[in-house]
């Protein structure tokens, strides 16, 4: 890993707004964070190495004071069935480097549908007749997109967890994936350049919206929030996507 100090503002609000996200609901840093550097001109790889241990600290911290809380049977559950989906699709990504704005645009779209009652009871349905299967696909699309975290919040909520419970697991396995992700990329491509400035501007941030917000802001706010959101950028992917193949 090489260490840096570079940073520049965009950058900073961007990652203030994903990791009050992922302090708040478990989930933010790459849900956001992915579509968002996309956008902006980022290749995938390049944003996983911003991302991807800026969310393991953030869900270090999540976790450490409530090791108690961690629903243990999913953890292992997630540890047996998704590492393989993950080494899966990023090794893909990384061999044959493709432009996944279209897979990110998609895969939001479809976290948009999961929400709709008809199709989410049939999911539930599937998910506890093939949950093993789930999991794996869970890691396969995390590996590709950088995206298994509607699937996993999905699939956590399944267990009917209390508030802290529910966030703390989902942060173990965030936690459990981003080892998985950073690991690979290491011996894929030699290095992790980590941004110091980045590290702990993103710690701050985490300590003051996790004392300052978490027990203020309205669940239901923030689901339609993040429905308009997630739609709004999987449409400029598509248009981003579209918008360059005509180009060529």
């Amino acid at each position: 890993m090489i260490f840096s100090t570079e940073f520049d503002i965009l950058t900073l609000a961007i990652l203030a707004g994903i990791t009050i996200s992922q302090s708040l609901f478990g989930v933010g840093i790459l849900l956001w964070g992915t579509p968002i550097f996309l956008l902006l001109g980022e290749t995938f790889v390049q944003t996983l190495t911003l991302l991807l241990p800026l969310s393991l600290m953030v869900s270090l911290l999540q976790i450490l004071p409530r090791l108690g809380q961690i629903d243990k049977n999913i953890f292992l559950h997630f540890l047996k069935y998704s590492m393989l989906g993950i080494f899966v699709g990023l090794n893909v990504i990384l061999i044959y480097r493709p432009d996944i704005n279209l897979l990110v645009g998609i895969i939001l779209f479809a976290s948009v549908c999961l929400k709709i009652k008809i199709l989410s009871k049939l999911i539930h349905r599937a998910v506890y007749k093939f949950d093993k299967l789930f999991i794996f696909i869970i890691g396969l699309i995390h590996g590709l997109s950088n995206l298994g975290g509607p699937l996993l919040v999905l699939r956590v909520s399944l267990e009917k967890f209390d508030k802290e419970t529910y966030r703390t697991t989902i942060a173990s396995v965030y936690l459990l994936f981003a080892i998985i992700q950073l690991i690979i990329l290491t011996f894929q491509i030699g290095y992790i350049e980590i941004s110091i400035t980045y590290f702990l501007f993103a710690a701050v941030i985490y300590f003051l919206s996790n004392r300052y917000i978490f027990f203020k802001i309205s669940e239901m706010f923030y689901e339609s929030a993040i429905t308009f959101l997630m739609v709004l950028v999987a449409l400029f992917l598509f248009f981003k996507y579209f918008n360059l193949s005509g180009s060529l």
